[in-house]
């Protein structure tokens, strides 16, 4: 895929807003940049950690969930090597959400250098 910018698509005479799009999504959705700082998360993310965007974006991942995660390690190969990886089974900690399982699929943003989409399927 090439890097290209896309004209807002627009249905009848209404643009339609990309952010409204990934807000109305039930998976948790995060951009995390390529010194694992969280660029960007959905409604369903803020649900998902129990947290609101102010304490997230901005934040480092290791500051969501705990350095032993295998989240991090599934990011940082995606960061890496590219493409996407599926992981099942994927524990989700910290104080304020408690223990959860979810589906991880993370997929390298190649726009954006060294950023990683990382969706969550509880």
């Amino acid at each position: 895929m090439t890097a290209r910018r896309r004209e807002a698509p627009a249905i009848g005479r209404r643009i339609i807003d990309p952010a409204a799009v990934l807000d109305a999504m039930a998976d948790a959705t995060l951009v995390i940049d390529g010194a694992g700082v969280v660029r960007y998360v959905n409604a369903a993310a803020e649900e998902f950690f129990a947290l609101g965007e102010g304490h997230m974006v901005g934040h480092r991942l290791d500051a969501l969930l705990p350095a032993h995660s295998p989240v991090h390690a599934v990011v940082a190969q995606v960061r890496e090597g590219g493409g996407t990886r599926v992981e099942y089974d994927v524990a989700f900690e910290n104080p304020r959400m408690g223990a959860r399982l979810a589906t991880l699929q993370a997929s390298a943003l190649p726009e954006v250098q060294g950023a990683v989409v990382a969706v969550l399927r509880a």
